[in-house]
């Protein structure tokens, strides 16, 4: 993502961006999570201060041996994931997931193909995942510069 060329933009279609963009710097993220585990991660962070859905995202990778993948969620017992800090809600959330993405790979697969309504559109078809996710997802994931999720409380 060239995020000069944003800032270049930003700072020309209003220019009371120019001192906060001066102000923050450039951007610089950390490179994209695999779909599933930014899934899960999302999930996981959903109506959670960052703090703490950072410290339940570690331990539910210690729980799945950090092997964050469809089949080792499948395999892990509701009352391990809960034990790491899971409501029952968001670990069912995260079966419906693991079970999206073993029963159709090949959907999942390519998401990166899609356009942004065909993934929210995919996406949100599985249990807990709703648009503010998708948006994350294409924000984040698969760096999609042209998203802005409007229902974001941090945002609003």
């Amino acid at each position: 993502m060239n995020f000069t060329e944003a800032e270049k933009y930003l700072k020309a279609a209003d220019p009371a961006f120019i001192p906060v963009l001066e102000k923050a710097g450039t951007l610089k993220l950390p490179p994209p999570e695999e779909p599933f585990e930014a899934l899960v991660n999302s999930i996981i962070s959903q109506q959670l201060s960052t703090k703490a859905a950072a410290t339940i995202s570690q331990r539910v990778a210690l729980t799945l041996e950090n092997q964050i993948r469809p089949r080792q969620v499948l395999v892990t017992s509701a009352d391990s994931l809960r034990a790491a800090g899971l409501s029952g809600q968001k670990t069912k959330y995260l079966y419906a997931l693991a079970e999206a993405f073993r029963s159709n790979p090949q959907d999942y697969d390519r998401l990166h193909e899609l356009n942004d309504q065909e993934v929210i559109a995919k996406l949100t078809e599985i249990k807990g995942i709703g648009v503010w996710t998708a948006h994350m997802f294409l924000m984040f994931t698969l760096l999609r510069q042209d998203v802005f999720p409007i229902g974001d409380l941090g945002i609003r």
